[in-house]
């Protein structure tokens, strides 16, 4: 019987991925106005079908505004946050098409080259702590712009899928470190000391797959990657926390908070605690600030310290 499952569980995974390489190779056909339009159905049609991720986001969202929030305020949310997934989704599989210039109108870089440059062009690297939050492919498409850009990133399950994200990201010359790569600390670390580079990293998953720690999201605790703070307490980046924020005319402005200090207090573990909660605060306000734009459908609070599982430091 378990061979059975997993038999379809992989036979789903791939149905799925051959079926969104057909919808994006469709979607590059379409004009902007057609793919707005399909991306409004499919996001309508995510909150009525996909029963699981829409309780999953509603249940994320009475887990954060409570009684703040209204059941009916809840569900209208729920659906704006579907809509805005799937505009997300067919944004970044037209990246393909897109060039450095249409790429430079939609995302405003709202003064993050002068800051950055400032840094980088005395020989020091920048790190950029981000979330999935508005359309982070485009995001780094355009961060890619001011300096070379390195993403550390997992690979998707699905092969289908990886392509499409390769092929992006390839396109707008966004390179990426695979943080399952045992050797992925020693190269982040290898380009903080030369400097020149922009390391881009995503940090609002629950995952027990890298080192973690609990560190409050939004007000509560979340297990929460510790690699980026131990790699930053090393002080070999500027660091900013930051977001592609949408403007809700089909174009985006970057948000950057920084930089951030770095602790020192001589206990290791404690200035990773520091800097990571730092982290995850300048992320969270991001997102309270105009919720509509981040994914409520990620199970950002699948463990907790209640339940027994413990967070495990990076070691240094």
């Amino acid at each position: 019987m378990q061979r059975v499952k997993l038999f379809l569980k992989h036979l789903r995974r791939r149905l799925t991925g051959y079926a969104v390489r057909l919808v994006s190779f469709l979607i590059l056909l379409l004009s902007d106005k057609q793919a707005k339009a399909l991306a409004n159905f499919a996001g309508n049609s995510m909150y009525k079908l996909a029963g699981v991720n829409r309780k999953r986001i509603l249940d994320n969202l009475k887990r954060i505004f409570g009684d703040n929030m209204s059941e009916d305020d809840r569900h209208k949310m729920a659906r704006r946050v579907c809509r805005n997934l799937a505009h997300t989704v067919m944004e970044s599989t037209r990246l393909v098409k897109m060039s450095p210039e249409t790429v430079r109108v939609k995302a405003d870089e709202n003064g993050a080259e002068k800051r950055l440059h400032q840094y980088l062009q005395n020989g020091k690297s920048v790190m950029i702590m981000t979330a999935h939050y508005g359309n982070w492919e485009l995001f780094a498409a355009r961060i890619a712009q001011i300096a070379p850009l390195t993403v550390l990133a997992r690979k998707n399950d699905d092969s289908n899928i990886q392509t499409l994200i390769t092929r992006v990201r390839n396109h707008h010359g966004v390179r990426v470190l695979d943080r399952s790569d045992p050797a992925a600390p020693k190269e982040m670390i290898r380009m903080g000391r030369e400097g020149g580079h922009i390391l881009g990293i995503l940090m609002d998953q629950d995952t027990k797959k890298v080192q973690n720690i609990y560190s409050d999201f939004m007000g509560i605790p979340a297990l929460t990657p510790s690699g980026p703070a131990s790699i930053a307490v090393r002080n070999l980046y500027v660091v900013f926390t930051g977001v592609l924020k949408p403007l809700g005319n089909g174009n985006h402005s970057v948000i950057l908070n920084g930089p951030i200090p770095i602790p020192d207090t001589g206990d290791k573990n404690r200035d990773i605690q520091h800097l990571t909660d730092r982290f995850n605060a300048d992320l969270s306000q991001m997102i309270l600030d105009d919720p509509q734009y981040w994914v409520w459908n990620h199970r950002r609070w699948r463990h907790s310290p209640d339940s027994g599982s413990k967070g495990s430091t990076c070691p240094g």
